[in-house]
């Protein structure tokens, strides 16, 4: 290859990579104002039972002030306000990613999948016959899961 169209293709190629790393900058975090602006109306919605607005607003925060495991289990508690327990999981499960040491993150999780779990029974109870030989072991297992699960998650 001749210098200049090395030359050439290596300016090419620096000046790529430099337009492809402005690109990619990290979006600016959210002011403190804003973030304590954004938490109390966030807490004030959810103390409200407005969970689509806290939720809005807790999304809101994870996006400006990054990874916080607080955050996440209040998102995972407004999902599960909202009844949609699989994004309640699974903001659960990245709370605990963040802090494993957040227990209430864990317990909150665990109580949800206790009762999917109750509910998958419940669901064979009625579905399968009574003549089949796992129908009694279902029953039983779906009644013991219920006393455990007759505790609710904890919202704070």
């Amino acid at each position: 290859m001749q210098p200049k169209l090395i030359y050439k293709t290596l300016t090419i190629i620096t000046c790529w990579l430099m337009v492809g790393c402005v690109t990619n900058m990290p979006k600016p975090k959210m002011s403190a104002d804003d973030i304590n602006a954004s938490y109390s109306t966030a807490n004030q919605a959810y103390a409200d039972k407005n969970y689509k607005l806290a939720l809005f607003e807790y999304l809101k925060l994870s996006e400006g002030i990054g990874a916080d495991a607080v955050i996440w289990f209040r998102i995972g508690n407004t999902y599960t306000r909202l009844e949609n327990y699989e994004k309640g999981i699974a903001a659960y499960e990245k709370s605990v990613l963040l802090d494993p040491r957040l227990s209430k993150a864990w317990h909150n999780m665990g109580v949800i999948q206790l009762k999917q779990s109750v509910n998958t029974w419940r669901q064979m109870l009625v579905y399968i016959s009574k003549d089949d030989p796992l129908y009694d072991k279902a029953l039983s297992l779906s009644k013991k899961l219920l006393e455990v699960v007759d505790e609710k998650p904890t919202s704070e």
